[in-house]
């Protein structure tokens, strides 16, 4: 941009505004520090005594700039916020958003603001607008963290019910090393493999040690039409609980009694309607 004046003149009364812009112009071309008052008089059409009417110099000029510029951007972060909501998510996303755009848009006011130099303190409408500003900056943070910390605490909730409604009454899983979500999920979920299994020597060490009253193991590995083949012993049937304390239940038949018995869950059962004998193979015997 040329430094030739953007404006010829001035009504009576607009002095101030106009020189306002001229510096919102040079602060975007030159940078806050790279202007004389004299030159934001000549971008303003007008002599370069004419600032002092208003200003007591160039800080004083760029001090209100960044005034102007706090104002304006408190309102954009209130806007952003209100539009953004209700979920914190939203909001956290609509006001980073409304920032960046503030930087693009209007780099005058956000040089004078953050990178003038100029104290935040230099006038007391500066200082009030500023602090204005870093308050709502303050209590949207603060909003955004508590809905974020809600929302967390309602996913917790709702894994823990998702816990208890697929297994309660347990204190302790225990497993090969892992992670424990990954031991969480093979174990309890059924989702995934086990990255390693502890020997039978060791669970019978965990069942005897004391303090502990029950014990159920559980094996996975193997599959039969897509459906998850579950390794244990009759111990399932007893101490196994879901959905806040029932026990499972047998619509007919009885849990297994020997080494190569088996149980057909609900799900497989209903996959298998119409189908009286159903094959599985187990150590290469059918």
């Amino acid at each position: 941009m040329s430094d030739q004046p953007r404006r010829r003149g001035y009504h009576h009364g607009n002095l101030r505004e106009a020189l306002i812009e001229a510096t919102i112009d040079l602060i975007e071309e030159k940078g806050p520090q790279g202007f004389t008052i004299a030159e934001a008089a000549k971008r303003a059409g007008v002599s370069a005594a004419a600032p002092y009417r208003h200003f007591a110099g160039r800080d004083d000029l760029i001090a209100e700039v960044a005034r102007c510029g706090f104002v304006l951007f408190a309102e954009l972060m209130e806007f952003a916020y209100d539009d953004g909501g209700p979920s914190a998510l939203s909001a956290f996303l609509a006001t980073g958003r409304a920032y960046l755009a503030f930087a693009e848009k209007h780099p005058g006011y956000y040089m004078a603001m953050f990178e003038s130099g100029v104290p935040l303190n230099a006038t007391p409408e500066l200082a009030r607008a500023s602090e204005r500003a870093t308050a709502i900056l303050t209590v949207l943070t603060v909003a955004i963290s508590v809905m974020l910390f809600l929302g967390v605490e309602k996913v917790r909730h709702g894994a823990r019910e998702s816990f208890e409604n697929t297994i309660s009454g347990v204190d302790l899983i225990v497993g090969a090393r892992s992670s424990p979500v990954n031991l969480l999920l093979y174990s309890v979920f059924h989702i995934g493999d086990a990255t390693n299994n502890i020997t039978w020597e060791s669970y019978e060490t965990v069942a005897s040690a004391p303090g502990v009253a029950w014990t159920v193991p559980i094996s996975l590995g193997d599959s039969h039409r897509g459906h998850r083949v579950i390794g244990s012993t009759p111990d399932l049937f007893e101490y196994y609980q879901y959905g806040g304390g029932r026990n499972l239940e047998f619509a007919s038949g009885q849990p297994f009694s020997d080494l190569f018995g088996a149980v057909i869950g609900a799900a497989v059962a209903a996959a298998a309607s119409g189908v009286t004998t159903v094959r599985v193979r187990l150590n290469g015997t059918a």
